[in-house]
Order: C-alpha cells, then sequence, then structure tokens
C-alpha cells in the first residue's frame, strides 16, 4: 500500500523535470537543445558539489590521529 509520504516523494520526482525547465527559461525562450544541455550542466554541477563534499570529508578522516587507548 501506497503512503501519503510515497505519493508526496512521486509527485516531487515527477514535477522535478517541469521546475528544470521553468528554471531554465528565466534566461528567455530557448530552444530544446540549450535547455537539455542546461540542466545537464546543472546536474553536473550539483554532482561534483557531491563529490567534492564527500573527498573533503574522507580526506578530514584520513588526517585525524588515531585515537589512544
Amino acid at each position: 500500500m501506497s503512503t501519503q509520504k510515497d505519493k508526496e516523494k512521486l509527485e516531487l520526482l515527477q514535477g522535478t523535470p517541469d521546475l528544470l525547465i521553468l528554471r531554465t527559461l528565466i534566461f528567455g525562450p530557448q530552444h530544446g537543445q540549450w535547455i537539455a544541455r542546461a540542466i545537464q550542466d546543472k546536474q553536473l554541477g550539483k554532482e561534483t558539489a557531491k563529490w567534492n563534499r564527500l573527498a573533503k570529508a574522507i580526506g578530514r578522516i584520513l588526517e585525524s590521529e588515531p585515537a589512544r587507548g
């Protein structure tokens, strides 16, 4: 059975492409290929930022002193 929370997640996911497309149109009317490229570049930036946060966290772990008992 689907819960209300599951339905809300699904609605959010279904609305994401619309939001991304509309967001790219703040720069003015564009062709579909430009919109796709802009969304792809936005996604690349997001994934790069996540990777950088992960790499920094791993770096902090590797640099920390081991606990002495």
